[in-house]
């Protein structure tokens, strides 16, 4: 019985992961989902996407300046992606 409960279970279990993975969006759609609203933080100036220091996808947000403020309001990650954030100066389209 024991070894029937522990078989059911690790199939469920892997059945979720298999569906939590089927969900998960591309960082490309969580950038974009999530571009205007963190635009709109002060301080705010970029949202890209580049590899963080273990080598994996991450949203990669430019701000003004090295103000600590700006920093403090954006989230460490969003849907399961790393956010980075970044002191990249003020940007300006020529």
């Amino acid at each position: 019985m024991k070894t029937s409960v522990v078989i059911v279970y690790l199939q469920l279990t892997a059945t979720v992961s298999c569906a939590n993975a089927e969900k998960m969006k591309t960082i490309q759609e969580v950038k974009q989902s999530h571009e205007e609203e963190l635009l709109a933080i002060p301080g705010v100036v970029s949202v890209g996407i580049g590899m963080g220091d273990k080598g994996h996808s991450a949203i990669i947000v430019g701000i003004a300046g090295t103000d600590a403020g700006a920093g403090a309001t954006i989230p460490q990650s969003i849907e399961g992606y790393r956010v980075i954030v970044k002191p990249t100066g003020t940007v300006r389209a020529e």
